[in-house]
């Protein structure tokens, strides 16, 4: 009986430090994307993501390593025996601030009572 080689090459987990606010993230597992939304003006080009995939499989780039999200980057999970892999695309997009977006559309009046 030889050694059977495991089968699996999932994306458990993908997330980021507690600091970066995500407003939204998307998972969209037939087209192997993830997508996050943040608030316009977020630095995303040094973000170290967590990463927890398959049991034996390997990952490139490797875990845990800074990555400059600006543009999207592509995350590949492959399998023990390294005949077949996964590739998962992370993107970010932004949105502006409810705070901005008050403030572009508020108009104050002076209070007639005084």
């Amino acid at each position: 009986m030889g050694i059977r080689l495991s089968n699996e090459a999932e994306l458990i987990r993908f997330s980021f430090d507690s600091t970066l606010l995500i407003i939204e993230n998307v998972i969209d597992t037939i087209n192997r994307t993830i997508s996050f939304t943040v608030e316009s003006g977020t630095d995303i080009s040094n973000l170290t993501p967590r990463i927890e995939i398959s049991e034996h499989a390997s990952i490139t780039p490797v875990a845990g390593v800074p990555q400059d999200f600006s543009n999207p980057v592509v995350y590949t999970i492959t399998l023990e025996h390294g005949l077949s892999s996964v590739a998962w695309t992370i993107l970010f997009d932004f949105v502006s601030s409810v705070w901005q977006d008050l403030r572009a559309n508020l108009s104050i009046y002076p209070n007639p009572a005084n």
